[in-house]
């Protein structure tokens, strides 16, 4: 029965030669789907990537065969139930890589020059940058300090613009080798 329903809803979306378009002249219809979300022989850029769902982000690269470059304030990536690890063990099953690089990315110099050496060690496989930084604090709200609120809202606004642009200006040095490519802000929410 589940035949007959696939072959119900595939028939009212067929061509009137019965070809799917799809499914007959989609390139992804002849790959398969490991392949479609592969991150082979690029290199991703986290921030926040030091602990918790900058992480996790991190590790869903790795596992998608990209090699990925870990931002955070953090002195170094935590390992507490064996996160970093893998990460690690994740890139070495695909070839990839994993770093871990100290940066503040409101800082905008430091962020240039860590966009920078990373762009150098990879070799030019930057191809994306994702913002998973922010500020992790365990006070209730009554108790939340202003100087905190607006270190998070600094964040967050540094997140929506400094690493796109940081990453724009060190690919737009390497434009003669044509790895030019959009970046989408995210929205604020």
């Amino acid at each position: 029965t589940n035949t007959m329903l696939v072959q119900d809803v595939t028939s009212e979306t067929a061509l009137p030669n019965g070809h799917l378009p799809e499914r007959d002249f989609a390139p992804a219809a002849h790959t398969s789907t490991p392949s479609l979300f592969s991150l082979a022989d690029s290199t991703i850029v986290v921030t926040g990537g030091g602990r918790g769902i900058g992480q996790a982000l991190a590790k869903g690269i790795a596992e998608a065969g990209g090699s990925v470059a870990c931002l955070d304030v953090l002195p170094e990536p935590t390992n507490g139930d064996g996160e970093w690890d893998a990460i690690k063990k994740a890139t070495s099953k695909t070839g990839a890589s994993a770093s871990y690089h100290v940066c503040d990315i409101t800082n905008e110099e430091l962020m240039l020059e860590t966009f920078n050496k990373i762009e150098q060690a990879s070799k030019g496989t930057v191809r994306g940058v994702v913002a998973g930084a922010g500020v992790q604090q365990m006070v209730p709200a009554i108790d939340y300090p202003m100087d905190g609120f607006r270190r998070i809202m600094e964040i967050k606004s540094v997140l929506l613009f400094s690493p796109q642009q940081d990453s724009e200006q060190t690919l737009l040095k390497n434009a003669d080798s044509a790895r030019i490519r959009h970046t989408a802000l995210p929205a604020l929410s």
